[in-house]
């Protein structure tokens, strides 16, 4: 453990594997659990983000689709 600024130790976080986010996600679907609705600044990010990703993906000739399919 490191001490802090403050002279207290900070607690270490357990690292947690990817299927423990998986069944998380299956468990909070099947309860009808839905994300919270994005906050208008967030949207307008996204969009801005959207239309450079559509102009970059027009510069190397490729639908935008199939490029964020290749990159996951």
């Amino acid at each position: 453990m490191t001490a802090s600024k403050s002279g207290q130790a900070r607690r270490k976080t357990a690292k947690r594997p990817p299927t423990y986010y998986k069944n998380l996600r299956q468990e909070l679907a099947a309860k009808d659990r839905t994300a919270p609705k994005h906050a208008d600044n967030n949207k307008k990010s996204k969009a801005s983000l959207l239309k450079k990703w559509s102009r970059f993906c027009s510069e190397i000739d490729e639908p935008p689709k199939a490029s964020s399919e290749q990159l996951s």
